[in-house]
């Protein structure tokens, strides 16, 4: 998003993006499906003064899928859901003011938040503070710099996001503050946020920042009314200068938790930012490869600012999933963009073989202006076992 010269080349060839399923068995690799996939130019130059109104058709009146439509036994079954691009912050706002502004903007998305499910993935594309001495550049067209005070990303949590990345190319927004570093105070922040849930007996992941050179996979028991299921996540930025890959989990980094993630008994989850169009074809191939060495159940990716392809792979261990970019979610700093997905998953944990299995696959499209997003359809996708039984 900083480059300029990517971003006017890619502006001139936009085309207007659905969500593509692709379903890939893992021996048929080669046989890919050709898709077309851009970037955009999507951070506003400068925020609108009142909510932005969306100038669309109404919402879908389409029924969704229920929700419930899979029965269980004694396993656990459980929800697992993805968001793209989020925050809550004005490019070069070094006082960043709070004003729940990301709790208020969910509620009017989301009013009875029939979206949230029992884990909630969000990628928070910000620094955390609330205050910055220094930002990595000077405001210009093509500049952006975003400060997010700690309490809108409590909101977050408190709402149900409970699976944060902050590994992404505006986690070094904010290169300076008061008391040092920009990185080290979001990761603190991130810190207190942790503790503070711990306190409220809530389940939280966060992953992709930290004070030291000490990046390793948040772990844990996710646990809601159902019970309560192992997770590993991995948040990590695809792009990055080696310089900011101190503080930053990035991809030159990865390999070194393969062997971590691969023995992790529960859901796994890689969460991958990419910078520009070179970055994003490294990001995909990295996703893809962490599935099908089975280092990874979910492996998502974001920093296109447009949704892109999901992909179901049939592994030897089960169907996995891949969100090549998820496209935007709420942040006031964001054009408008209409091809968005909240990916939705439903899985069986059974705690006696740790044996994990995906049972439904839908995308929600969203199409977002600023901070104000709406819900457009919901499609419940064929799993590859559902595919071979109707040929049969």
């Amino acid at each position: 998003m900083r480059d300029p010269s990517y971003l006017l080349g890619f502006c001139a060839s936009l085309v207007t993006l659905g969500v593509l399923l692709v379903v890939k068995p893992l021996k048929k690799r080669s046989q890919a499906v050709l898709q077309t996939e851009t970037f955009e130019t999507v951070i506003a130059e400068s925020s609108p003064s009142a909510p932005a109104v969306l100038q669309e058709p109404p919402e879908s009146q389409e029924d969704e899928p229920n929700d419930n439509d899979d029965s269980s036994d004694s396993k656990l079954s459980f929800t697992f859901n993805a968001f793209g691009d989020s925050g809550w912050a004005r490019t070069h706002a070094a006082n960043p003011v709070y004003a729940q502004g990301f709790k208020k903007a969910y509620k009017r998305f989301d009013p009875k938040q029939k979206l949230l499910a029992d884990l909630n993935y969000l990628n928070w594309e910000t620094s955390i503070g609330n205050h910055c001495k220094e930002f990595w550049s000077l405001p210009t067209p093509n500049a952006f710099a975003f400060l997010t005070v700690p309490e809108e990303l409590s909101d977050a949590v408190s709402l149900g996001f409970n699976v944060i990345g902050l590994a992404n190319n505006h986690s070094h927004d904010c290169t300076r503050t008061r008391n040092g570093d920009g990185v080290v105070q979001s990761a603190k922040h991130a810190q207190t946020i942790k503790l503070a849930a711990k306190a409220q007996n809530k389940s939280i992941l966060m992953s992709g920042i930290s004070e030291n050179l000490q990046h390793e996979p948040a772990a844990g028991d996710m646990t809601f009314a159902e019970g309560g299921v192992p997770v590993k996540f991995l948040s990590a930025y695809v792009g990055g200068k080696n310089s900011r890959c101190d503080k930053i989990s990035c991809d030159i980094n990865l390999n070194k938790y393969a062997e971590s993630m691969s023995g992790h008994k529960g859901l796994r989850i890689l969460a991958l930012h990419s910078w520009d169009e070179a970055s994003h074809l490294k990001l995909k191939s990295i996703l893809r490869e962490w599935i099908a060495n089975d280092w990874a159940d979910v492996a998502l990716g974001t920093g296109p600012h447009v949704a892109e392809s999901v992909e179901l792979v049939s592994t030897p261990k089960g169907t996995k999933v891949i969100a090549t970019s998820l496209g935007n979610f709420i942040h006031p700093s964001l054009k408008p963009q209409k091809n968005n997905i909240v990916l939705r998953t439903k899985w069986q944990f059974d705690p006696d073989d740790d044996s994990l299995v995906l049972q439904w696959l839908k995308t929600t499209e969203i199409s977002c202006a600023f901070e104000n997003c709406r819900r457009i359809k919901t499609r419940k996708h064929d799993l590859p076992a559902d595919i071979e039984a109707a040929a049969l």
